[in-house]
């Protein structure tokens, strides 16, 4: 048996797989923003609002050191390697 080359798609199929991501990408961006307001509300609810912030400025310091030793860490193994 051979093999059929491989069949370009066509214009119209292309503009229905780019409209079909646009579709979705739009479904995301409102799904995302929902679920933001919603996460917004619960904490005004709870009145923790001060509370998050401070536990959220915590938490990106430590993930920042984090990082910063990931990146030593991988700059001192690539230095091994050489």
């Amino acid at each position: 048996m051979k093999k059929r080359p491989a069949k370009n798609p066509t214009m119209k199929e292309m503009k229905n797989v780019v409209s079909n991501l646009i579709r979705e990408m739009s479904y995301i961006q409102q799904y995302i923003a929902n679920m933001d307001s919603t996460f917004y509300r619960y904490i005004l609810f709870n009145k923790d609002e001060v509370k998050f912030k401070k536990w959220l400025a915590k938490e990106a310091k430590k993930e920042a050191k984090e990082a910063k030793k990931e990146v030593k860490d991988d700059k001192s193994s690539d230095k091994n390697k050489k």
